[in-house]
Order: structure tokens, then C-alpha cells, then sequence
């Protein structure tokens, strides 16, 4: 579903449900707001692979620099799953590569090497900044690639194109419900149980679509090297 279509759809079952300022007409840039910040409120909440993007290389390494610069689509790492779960990597060669570890910033601050060798650990800052611990040696003389898996940034641009969501309509039922809380419209407690029955059929779908292929790696691995035995 394109992102127009979308605010079309909420634009009108608004106006349906009365959901209009004192011209009669339901607010369009307050609708495109809201579509935003419930798009963001989704993103926030779960991992979908729609809104996932994998960027290498994500920086370059030079000698002593241990500070560069994220994707200016950089939205949030990935909801970690373990110690090494955060998405970002590092290779010092097309067959060496690691996962980096996350620190919060006054941990990595207190515990910081200033011996340049391979970097094991990273932390965010303001700006939109990547700060590894230890600093990068040069690695021979190519330095070392970092690999970013992480969750694009939610902004107006994404609603010029395909909405990035597998269920757009549970963006559709959250934005309304959101909106008719905000004017205390009388159907708001149903609209929130439609909406919130929307959320969860969206994000199941997703867990639902990479537990199956997951399930089917799996399986394969499996056959394949019970046939090696």
C-alpha cells in the first residue's frame, strides 16, 4: 500500500467518525503526524524485517580513529537477543569477522583501552556517532569493515513510497484509535481493541514468516550434513 493511499484511508474513516476540527474537515498534517509517530511506536516495538536494513560496508577503519559517523537512516540497533545480538560486525579479512559488543557509554568510558588492536566493543553517542573500544590498529594497511544490521529511522519519506510494513491496515486501525483518543470520540475503547488485535496480527505475521524460514534452514542444514555422515 503506497504511504498516500494510507493517510487517504485514515483521512476518511476520520471523517466517518466525526473525527473533524470547526471547518468540518478532518486535519491532514495532524493525521500525517499521527500515521508517524504510530509508524514510530511500531518500529520501537518489535524487529520487523520490513524496516530492518544491512549496510556494508557500514565504516571504514583508520589507524587511532575510534569515533564515525552512522547512516544518516540509522534508526536503532536491533533488539538484542544475546551479549553479540545489537547487528553491528567488524572483518579484518573476507573470512575473519566478529560480532561487536555493546556498552553503554559511561561503562565503555571507564573500561576504555587506549591500546590500538582489534575492536571488540562500541557504544552510541549524540549525533549519530559510533565510538569502538579499542581504537583500530591498521590492520596490516586495509583497516578493518564494519557491518551494520539495523532499524531504518522513521520519517516522513518513508510514507512518500510502499508503506515498509507487511500489515499496513494496523497502521491504519492504531492511527485512528490514537486519534479518536485524543477527541475522546465515544467508539475509542472499541477502536483500541481493534487496534491493538491489529498491532499483534502484525507482528505475529513477521514472527511468524521468520520462524518458518528459520525452521526451513534448519531443516536443510540438517539433511545436508546428515548425508556428509
Amino acid at each position: 500500500m503506497q504511504g498516500r493511499t494510507l493517510i487517504d484511508i485514515v483521512l476518511a474513516r476520520c471523517q466517518d467518525l466525526g473525527l473533524t476540527g470547526a471547518s468540518g474537515q478532518v486535519d491532514a498534517s495532524a493525521v500525517e503526524l499521527m500515521v508517524l509517530h504510530v509508524l514510530q511506536s511500531l518500529a520501537d516495538s518489535f524487529d520487523f524485517d520490513t524496516l530492518t536494513k544491512v549496510v556494508d560496508p557500514l565504516f571504514v577503519t583508520s589507524t587511532g580513529q575510534d569515533t564515525y559517523a552512522l547512516p544518516e537512516d540509522f534508526g536503532r540497533l536491533l533488539m538484542p537477543h544475546d551479549e553479540e545480538g545489537s547487528g553491528l560486525r567488524c572483518r579484518s579479512s573476507a573470512t575473519n569477522e566478529w560480532a561487536l559488543v555493546y556498552r553503554d557509554p559511561l561503562a565503555l568510558r571507564r573500561q576504555r583501552s587506549t591500546t590500538q588492536t582489534r575492536p571488540a566493543y562500541f557504544t552510541l553517542l549524540a549525533g549519530k556517532q559510533l565510538l569502538l573500544d579499542p581504537p583500530p590498529d591498521a590492520n596490516g594497511t586495509t583497516g578493518y569493515i564494519g557491518v551494520g544490521i539495523y532499524i531504518h529511522a522513521i520519517t516522513a519519506e518513508l510514507l512518500e513510497g510502499e508503506v515498509p510494513l507487511n500489515h499496513p491496515a494496523a497502521l491504519v486501525d492504531m492511527t485512528v484509535a490514537r486519534l479518536a483518543a485524543d477527541k475522546s470520540h465515544p467508539q475509542t475503547p472499541l477502536l483500541v481493541g481493534q487496534a491493538e488485535q491489529a498491532r499483534g496480527r502484525s507482528i505475529n505475521a513477521n514472527a511468524r514468516t521468520r520462524q518458518q524460514f528459520q525452521s526451513r534452514t534448519s531443516r536443510t542444514w540438517t539433511r545436508q550434513h546428515t548425508r556428509v555422515r
